[in-house]
């Protein structure tokens, strides 16, 4: 009966540490809608999109050479 008990509360610490990390992640993701309150952050966020869509091949060299210029 010690060894059930044992395992029982093992298992539950380390449900409370996966909850709070869950929880901490859940709260540093959230930051990031503050993060476009700032312009520079802004630009930062479109060129990154930018890049990731050309990545992905949702648009042309062409396309991407276009947009690229617009956001200098």
């Amino acid at each position: 009966m010690m060894g059930f008990g044992f395992i029982f509360i093992l298992f539950f610490w380390i449900l409370v540490v996966l909850g709070a990390i869950w929880i901490g992640r859940l709260l540093l993701n959230k930051s990031d809608v503050f993060s476009g309150m700032f312009s520079d952050v802004k630009e930062n966020s479109a060129w990154e999109i930018l890049k990731k869509r050309y990545a992905r091949g949702e648009i042309t060299r062409e396309e991407f050479d276009v947009m690229k210029k617009e956001l200098e």
